[in-house]
């Protein structure tokens, strides 16, 4: 818990420019999938790398975000190989799926290989991001494990496919949910202006008395579970 409190200021600054973001175009249609998906992409990169190289240029030329995101989507498509392993990838190698699945491994592999070579250079943060705390541990190497970069970058692969879509998927139902949902909507709204009194927003800190929010969010949880991971 002490680490997750140590990202604090990293979750409250991008959601501040999320919000902003919103302010900036209230008057139109708001597409709440990219804007939720940009968030929590920003967020998990700069906890795990400290900065979410928005605008990077990689030797290869290739760019991490669109990569990341290529691979949540490959993830999720349908797969013959995962009905049928034996002609499955046979298949796969027909259709061109397995050369996709190969390509975009190894350009983010090389991307990833980059981001952590590169970061011992970078100037420190504010804060020990995940990648700190791993090279500390591939520097140490106590115990029988020899600890790489491989594990390393798996570590990430997996810190990333793993929390992006089904975080910013679960916020995309909570808020439909709500909208459809007008009555609950108004408690909810209530409860948090209640809460949070004359700010201006609500801080981390009022989350433990956001009781019936944490109802709403759990209620989407039931009904709409994360369970592709």
């Amino acid at each position: 818990m002490k680490k997750v409190h140590s990202f604090r200021s990293v979750r409250v600054q991008e959601v501040e420019n999320m919000i902003k973001s919103i302010s900036l175009v209230s008057s139109c249609v708001v597409n709440l999938n990219e804007t939720l998906n940009l968030l929590v992409h920003t967020v998990i990169l700069r906890i795990a790398l400290g900065t979410s190289y928005e605008g990077k240029e990689f030797e290869s030329g290739g760019n991490l975000s669109e990569l990341l995101h290529g691979a949540i989507a490959m993830m999720g498509a349908f797969s013959v190989l995962s009905l049928f392993p034996y002609v499955g990838r046979v298949i796969a190698l027909f259709t061109g799926l397995q050369q996709k699945l190969d390509k975009n491994f190894n350009e983010l592999d090389a991307l990833l290989q980059q981001a952590v070579d590169e970061h011992p250079d970078r100037q420190t943060g504010e804060y020990e991001d995940i990648v700190d705390v791993l090279l500390r541990l591939e520097k140490e190497q106590f115990g029988e494990i020899r600890f790489t970069k491989d594990h390393i970058k798996a570590i990430l692969m997996d810190m990333y496919l793993a929390g992006s879509d089904t975080s910013s998927v679960i916020l995309l139902w909570t808020m439909s949910k709500l909208v459809k949902n007008l009555r609950v909507m108004k408690k909810v709204q209530e409860e948090v202006r209640r809460c949070v009194g004359k700010r201006e927003k609500v801080d981390e800190n009022d989350l433990d008395q956001l009781h019936y929010l944490k109802m709403v969010i759990k209620e989407s949880l039931k009904i709409h579970p994360q369970a592709q991971y």
